[in-house]
């Protein structure tokens, strides 16, 4: 018996599998046996509304008489297109899990009503092996990810989601125990969303691409990132906003990334050092966070502004070879309150500053301006009553002294 092309009822479905396991048992005794739902060479259609549940329960004359199947089966769904929607929840794979080049579509080979939406929903699982949904396309459908736990690697490289109105994929309360990979990504006309979950091992985003649509966003609300991010080479074309969130990685990497949209970071604490390397923004606020080591800015590209408001700083601020994009551009520090920000060294060296610098409501410790040409605007608004700010070299003392902030109680020139 040849595995069918074309799928049109669970019947026909549970017969091939029937087959296929009995046959696996016979040719490969000491091997794994895998459920081959989908071919690793060819195109398998399901043209039936696929619920995985109802699926093993019929192929076990209900052997689990509930809602929650666990399967210790390999799971292969490579290659399938699935019509009519598809629903994995309330499953546990004890072994690794292959969606690899499966398409999830709102088409229909009959004159079903297409004006239904189309859901996919990955709800209570349990990932126990690796999972893999590289190369997936995505099409015209809602994607649901929640309540769940991916305890080894999740790969979801090479994505390609598309719809023609605004979609959404959402993960919400997902733990990733390990790396997650979103990179090389293509995302159009979709809300992206990750709320109330965990990032234990990297998040890594690189060289994905949020293309630009209507009323689409990215969203990462109340998340934990442990380990590290990487949105290195990605371009978003769609505004992205981290709210409430705890960024605990290692490294946070945004390396030659272009946000061509506004950047929120809201109420966000982050633990270790943050870099963003040749990365262009149009508009960033980052406010009511905190930064517990250093932050590294370094030959970014300002479109409009970049706000720092309410921001809590433990250690340096390093801006380099800062590139304003016009005599407009913004470069912002400053507080809502009456209480100055504290920063204990901040440096703004080897720029070409052609837009505006204000630092309003700061007290600074030590500041170094070297190699930096103002043809802008700048300004250092300096509470009389904070302590002297130390200059780290003469060029620094010879560019505030220029523009007249050098004042006799309030700036200590190392001269």
């Amino acid at each position: 018996m040849k595995q069918p092309n074309l799928y049109k009822n669970p019947k026909e479905l549970i017969k091939w599998l029937k087959f296929d396991l009995k046959k696996q048992r016979k040719e490969n005794i000491k091997k794994e046996l895998i459920l081959n739902i989908g071919n690793d060479d060819k195109t398998i259609i399901i043209d039936f509304e696929f619920n995985l549940v109802n699926i093993i329960n019929k192929l076990y004359k209900n052997k689990y008489k509930t809602d929650n199947i666990e399967i210790d089966y390999k799971m292969n769904f490579d290659n399938i297109v699935f019509n009519k929607g598809a629903d994995f929840s309330n499953s546990i794979f004890n072994n690794e899990v292959k969606f690899k080049g499966t398409q999830f579509l709102s088409q229909t080979t009959d004159n079903t009503d297409k004006s239904q939406p189309i859901k996919i929903l990955f709800y209570n699982i349990t990932f126990e092996k690796k999972a893999d949904f590289s190369n997936s396309n995505f099409n015209n459908v809602d994607v649901e990810f929640s309540n769940s736990c991916f305890e080894y690697e999740a790969y979801f490289r090479s994505l390609k989601l598309f719809s023609d109105t605004v979609k959404n994929i959402i993960f919400d309360n997902i733990i990733f125990k390990k790396e997650v990979f979103f990179s090389k990504s293509v995302f159009e006309n979709y809300n992206i969303e990750f709320l109330q979950s965990e990032f234990c091992g990297e998040l890594n985003f690189s060289s994905a691409n949020i293309l630009k649509s209507y009323n689409s966003n990215v969203t990462f609300d109340n998340i934990k990132c442990k380990e590290k991010i990487n949105f290195s080479l990605s371009n978003f074309y769609v505004p992205i906003a981290f709210y409430n969130s705890e960024i605990i990685c290692s490294k946070s990497i945004f390396n030659e990334v272009t946000f061509l949209e506004k950047v929120d970071f809201d109420s966000c604490e982050f633990i270790n050092e943050v870099n963003f390397n040749k990365t262009k923004f149009a508009d960033i606020n980052i406010s009511n966070s905190s930064f517990k080591n250093a932050v590294k800015l370094n030959q970014i590209t300002i479109g409009n502004s970049f706000i720092f408001n309410n921001i809590e700083f433990n250690d340096e601020v390093n801006l380099t070879k800062i590139i304003f994009s016009n005599r407009k551009s913004l470069l912002k520090i400053t507080k809502d309150n009456d209480k100055n920000i504290k920063i204990k060294f901040i440096s703004l060296i080897n720029t070409y500053m052609e837009g505006k610098v204000n630092f309003e409501k700061v007290n600074i410790e030590k500041i170094d301006l070297k190699w930096t040409d103002i043809m802008g605007e700048f300004s250092i608004d300096i509470n009389s009553n904070s302590e002297s700010v130390k200059l780290e070299n003469w060029q620094t003392a010879r560019i505030l002294k220029h523009e007249e902030y050098k004042k006799s109680n309030s700036i200590k020139a190392l001269e």
